[in-house]
């Protein structure tokens, strides 16, 4: 870089999740003269305000800077040593029963990417075929599949998998047994976003859903990168992609609800740590099997799957 490569760096570790303290000291003395490249860079932001150019514009900080801090991105892809290697990927899915779902699921997760992941799946004592697909499936889909006799809800089963992803990972994805993704290329935009920084966790936009279209109300936009994204107070389960880091030390309860609150408890987690939870608005998943309070009463799966739901939201787990 020919400007700013001090900056560039602050701005990559700030995104790395780096805190800055101010120390309001005066330890030295700073030299300023006509070809320093303050003064360089002060000209130059004239110029292109003379131009016309928008300063609030990604290409005015390229212009200005060599870089905008919204396309920097926390590692080079090339370094002394060579290339960097690509960012790892481990994706978790409990299921249990309704298998035409988890069969629409996993064939759309990989027919929209060609990104490399690792799948870990565990099977809470499904009595309808579903165990004896994912056997089937094992190979073909690269999955990592777990089981038990008996359901032990979304809490356990979450520590279960999360403790067997260990810490090999540099993304963890959760993603439900009823989605249809929509977006080719969906994980590779997640990667990128991570590439330029971990101090966000996201979701694509949820289509089929009735009572939040789309997920929770935006409290602001902005890009990363090329993804436009809606910022928002609270992410739903759906799917929900976060850098490793996220979940160093964090688990569920074990003994909760075996369907209640765990995604309003990973999203105060999110936020007490200063990180920001937003939605990809351009990147689509459709919820399939809609679980809200307005879903259909006519039909007879989604008022099985409500009856059950509401029997686990009062229901904690027992050894």
């Amino acid at each position: 870089m020919k400007y700013f490569a001090d900056y560039n760096l602050w701005v990559r570790m700030a995104k790395n999740g780096s805190q800055f303290k101010r120390v309001p000291l005066i330890i030295t003395d700073y030299y300023v003269h006509g070809e320093n490249n303050v003064n360089k860079s002060q000209r130059k932001y004239q110029e292109l305000i003379k131009k016309g150019i928008d300063p609030q514009s990604p290409q005015f900080q390229d212009l200005l800077n060599g870089f905008s801090i919204q396309n920097c991105k926390l590692w080079p892809d090339k370094t002394l040593v060579g290339k960097r290697s690509k960012l790892k990927v481990a994706i978790f899915t409990l299921t249990y029963n309704r298998l035409l779902c988890t069969q629409e699921t996993f064939l759309t997760m990989r027919e929209t990417t060609k990104y490399p992941f690792d799948h870990f799946v565990l099977d809470q004592g499904s009595n309808d075929g579903t165990w004896n697909w994912l056997c089937d499936y094992e190979k073909k889909y690269n999955l990592k599949i777990f089981t038990e006799n008996k359901n032990l809800g979304i809490s356990r089963g979450s520590n279960y998998l999360l403790d067997k992803i260990g810490s090999n990972y540099d993304i963890i994805i959760k993603v439900d047994n009823d989605i249809r993704f929509l977006t080719d290329g969906w994980l590779e935009k997640i990667v990128d976003i991570f590439e330029r920084s971990k101090g966000i966790i996201i979701s694509p936009y949820v289509e089929g859903l009735i009572d939040h279209p789309g997920g929770w109300p935006r409290i602001r936009d902005g890009y990363i990168g090329e993804e436009y994204i809606g910022v928002v107070q609270h992410l739903g389960g759906a799917c929900i992609a976060a850098p490793y880091e996220v979940y160093r030390g964090f688990r569920w309860i074990d003994n909760d609800f075996l369907h209640g609150e765990q995604d309003w408890v990973f999203s105060q987690h999110i936020l007490e740590g200063g990180r920001v939870l937003a939605y990809m608005e351009n990147v689509r998943i459709e919820h399939m099997f809609d679980t809200s309070s307005s879903a259909n009463p006519e039909n007879k799966a989604d008022k099985e799957y409500l009856r059950k739901r509401k029997v686990e939201k009062v229901t904690r787990y027992a050894e």
